[in-house]
């Protein structure tokens, strides 16, 4: 895709990096914040122990290049049947 992802087009990251920590994910977010705003792409970490709805919204924005733990990101596409979600996305 030769166009940076927007609120049009939420959700269709063309880079998935997954890490096995929140951890990992914020040391990963922080230097690809720095490749991202120079090559105009928008990015979305997103992890568990924080809320959802605040990662959803900035997936909504549009995302470029998404970081996830597995865990989160089955939550998103298949909602997490233990606290009875339903999935993210489609």
């Amino acid at each position: 895709r030769g166009e940076p992802s927007t609120a049009s087009q939420p959700a269709m990251p063309s880079v998935l990096v997954l890490a096995p920590t929140r951890e990992l994910i914020q040391q990963i977010a922080s230097d690809v914040a720095h490749l991202a705003i120079s090559i105009g792409r928008r990015f979305v970490p997103c992890f568990g122990g924080v809320g959802k709805v605040p990662q959803l919204k900035q997936l909504d924005k549009g995302c470029d290049i998404l970081l996830s733990t597995p865990g989160r990101l089955k939550d998103f596409m298949h909602g997490d049947s233990k606290k009875g979600t339903t999935p993210a996305a489609d």
